[in-house]
Formats: structure tokens, sequence, C-alpha cells
């Protein structure tokens, strides 16, 4: 269980890190779809396929 604990409490690995700084924008712009539009506008938005 310590291994675990380590994962999800130590530092993100840069590889992760960055992953996450370039899907941020669609992760907020997904959330602002959903408070305006509603859940199938932030759906169609947010499961749409990206070229990575």
């Amino acid at each position: 269980a310590q291994d675990l604990a380590d994962h999800v409490l130590g530092r993100m690995p840069e590889a992760d890190r960055a992953d996450l700084e370039r899907a941020t924008p669609d992760f907020i712009n997904g959330l602002q779809t959903l408070f305006m539009h509603g859940l199938p506008a932030a759906q169609n938005i947010t499961n749409t396929r990206k070229p990575l």
C-alpha cells in the first residue's frame, strides 16, 4: 500500500506534467461549456478526438 501512497503523494513525472499542461485548456473549455450550455454540448466538445 505504501507504493500507492508514494505514487499519489509523490511528485508528478515531467512527462505526465507536460500531458496535464497540454490538456488543461481543453478541460477548462469543457467545464465552461458544461456550465453555460449543458451536458450534451460539453460532451460533444470533450469527447471529440483531437490529434496528439
